[in-house]
């Protein structure tokens, strides 16, 4: 959602939006284009209809299915300048190979959308098909010692806790600023080649840059351009 009304601020005529889901009451703290009275609504159908009033150049285009496999990947993204993976099912680790799969042979550009947990945001990487790594060589170079996550007690109940409508728009509009580096060419994206964590507890942020692993299926251990 914050993603999408981004990408329509910053001037971005096409888009794509890909989720089956329907608007519900836990969305609506921190997913900015829904309103109460779209409950029960497709997101899509909701975020096409709000974007159309925030950019009236822009032409979205709706698609209701998840994604399912890496051909779902490129079925949906045929022709697309940039692919933004947000979803998190089935997990967002496995998303993140599928786009890797479908993108990266064809010389597609992605930004794979860590997320957040609470108090902590996950940034990239973003990936730029020749002149950078990929999912793949990210996960063979994964160190287990960035921050451990614990909870904040916010409320009682972590259920009740939910989630930080400030934390998930910090998040997505750090990798709008990605994408229209990426879509721009106005700067080099600040992800490639590396992720980050946010702790919003403390206001750090934790940069992990990483390089093409020898032996990758995909980067085939070539060089990175610098």
């Amino acid at each position: 959602s914050c993603v999408a009304q981004g990408l329509a601020l910053a001037g971005v005529q096409n888009l794509v939006l890909v989720d089956p889901d329907i608007v519900s009451n836990p969305n609506l703290n921190r997913q900015a284009l829904y309103a109460i009275t779209d409950l029960g609504k497709f997101k899509v159908d909701v975020a096409q209809s709000r974007i159309s009033q925030l950019n009236t150049d822009a032409d979205c285009l709706v698609i209701k299915e998840m994604v399912k496999s890496a051909e779902d990947v490129t079925n949906f993204s045929s022709g697309a300048n940039l692919v933004i993976n947000c979803a998190d099912q089935p997990a967002t680790d496995q998303l993140n190979r599928w786009v890797t799969d479908a993108c990266f042979p064809i010389g597609q550009s992605h930004i794979l959308c860590g997320g957040y947990d609470g108090h902590l945001s996950f940034l990239g990487p973003t990936v730029i098909p020749g002149h950078s790594a990929c999912w793949y060589c990210y996960e063979k170079s994964l160190d287990r010692r960035l921050a451990a996550y614990q909870h904040l007690q916010i409320t009682k109940s972590e259920i009740d806790g939910g989630s930080l409508g400030s934390i998930s728009a910090v998040t997505a509009n750090l990798h709008v600023l990605e994408a229209t580096k990426v879509l721009s060419g106005f700067a080099k994206p600040s992800l490639r080649n590396a992720v980050a964590e946010i702790d919003f507890h403390r206001f750090q942020l934790n940069l992990k840059r990483f390089k093409k692993q020898r032996g990758c299926k995909i980067c085939n251990g070539g060089k990175d351009e610098r």
